[in-house]
């Protein structure tokens, strides 16, 4: 069955040159987390797919990281934006057979892992959470671990 990924954007700058909250880059610590998480998801083995992530700097800054170590193709996605639409994620996966990355923020993320396991997870900057859908034809899934920056083994 297809397999999951759901990350938050690694930590990122406080506040961007422009005011813009779309703006806000990864810091240097953000920047070390996420490649950290890349090298431990090629630890896993898992194959994935498509790197799907939100518009907003930080979001393709993390994408983009993941995609440098993982070598899989990068989709942009307004629905992945913080006040995103679950509805069209949910909708986007029906039928899809591919293990598919999702990075995101807060709160969408959160939500989005709700949506399709039920169980609440605390998404740090940089946490990975793996999640094994039931069909292709459902969305929802079980949550088989999860992984903040900096962790030796994920959390089942």
């Amino acid at each position: 069955m297809p397999v999951i990924f759901l990350i938050r954007h690694g930590e990122a700058e406080n506040h961007s040159p422009d005011g813009r909250d779309a703006s806000r880059q990864l810091s240097k610590k953000g920047q070390g987390d996420i490649y950290l998480q890349a090298k431990f998801l090629l630890e896993t083995g898992d194959k994935i797919d498509l790197i799907c992530h939100s518009p907003f700097v930080r979001a393709v800054q993390t994408a983009s990281i993941l995609e440098s170590q993982l070598h899989v193709p990068l989709l942009e996605d307004k629905a992945l934006t913080p006040c995103g639409n679950l509805e069209t994620l949910q909708f986007q996966l029906k039928g899809e057979d591919k293990n598919i990355v999702f990075v995101s923020h807060l709160p969408l993320i959160a939500e989005f892992a709700f949506s399709l396991t039920g169980d609440m997870v605390r998404f740090l900057p940089g946490t990975v959470v793996k999640i094994k859908r039931r069909s292709i034809e459902d969305c929802q899934g079980r949550l088989h671990w999860i992984h903040h920056p900096y962790e030796n083994t994920p959390t089942p």
